[in-house]
């Protein structure tokens, strides 16, 4: 496997998308050919030879046995509070005297590229960005002499990409239903039979003479016997009786919407510079 220095470079890795990436350091029995540098490590300059990070760690494409991206720390104080980025090296030079890496960029094209975490998984967002940014034209035409000199006559396809929109649905609460409970009061009487106590009092004469018998009850002088007098009295008490119910059953129901959006459209100009020929002919899709 080897870091893919520009004069080596024979394919467009942005165009062709490789997405079996790994990273090198995961990747048990790969190493560096020999011969080619192994920059991980090394520092980063932009386009102005400004130190911008340093290369952390290679992604690696099986299948092209290629490295495609550096991995990059970037911004940030003595390394530390920097984001991490990835950038393609067919956009970059290998300086092996001074141990750097050159971005043909400037340093806010690498401050605004897309952030990456040991979380991403999602490589087509650096493919887009990077593909979006022409390298400088004086990096363009060395890249373009070193292809002629190798005889490089290969096709390349630049796909043209159309949007479509999508409906998805997602779940949104619009509103509730408030259920409550009204609770009203109203006179009502109930009758029922009590009983109470009455003390009836009679005078009987008896025989004269007749002593006390045994067990009766003999009031002595200034003696007082009391009887309570007892009457029950009706309360209202209260139970609860179910005398009907309501039944909440939420019902789906489906109909028809319209969402709109943009979407974007790709056409790729020709545009010639110079001497040569260019011939545009029209072929059926494959």
């Amino acid at each position: 496997m080897y870091t893919g220095e520009p004069e080596r470079q024979e394919r467009d890795w942005l165009q062709e998308r490789p997405n079996d990436l790994k990273r090198l350091d995961q990747m048990e029995g790969w190493h560096i050919s020999e011969g080619d540098p192994d920059i991980r490590g090394w520092s980063i300059v932009d386009q102005d030879n400004k130190n911008v990070g340093k290369v952390d760690d290679l992604f690696i494409s099986e299948k092209a046995q290629q490295a495609i991206f550096m991995i990059v720390t970037h911004g940030g104080v003595f390394g530390v509070g920097g984001e991490k980025t990835l950038i393609p090296l067919d956009h970059v030079s290998i300086d092996r005297q001074n141990q750097q890496i050159k971005v043909h960029m400037s340093g806010d094209h690498i401050k605004n590229a897309p952030k990456y975490t040991t979380d991403t998984r999602d490589f087509g967002q650096f493919y887009d960005y990077w593909s979006g940014i022409r390298r400088p034209e004086e990096y363009e035409g060395r890249r373009m002499e070193e292809a002629e000199t190798r005889g490089m006559r290969e096709e390349r396809v630049i796909p043209e990409v159309e949007e479509h929109l999508e409906a998805r649905k997602r779940a949104e609460e619009i509103g509730e239903v408030e259920i409550r409970k009204k609770v009203e009061t109203h006179p009502e009487t109930v009758r029922g039979t009590v009983r109470k106590t009455r003390i009836r009092v009679m005078r009987r004469e008896v025989k004269p003479g007749r002593a006390p018998e045994p067990g009766e009850q003999v009031l002595r002088e200034g003696e007082t016997i009391h009887i309570p007098i007892v009457e029950e009295r009706l309360e209202a008490a209260k139970r609860g009786e179910v005398t009907g119910e309501v039944v909440i059953q939420p019902e789906t129901i489906e109909e028809e919407k319209e969402v709109t959006g943009e979407v974007r459209k790709e056409h790729v100009e020709v545009e010639r510079k110079g001497g040569g020929t260019v011939e545009e002919e029209e072929e059926e899709g494959r």
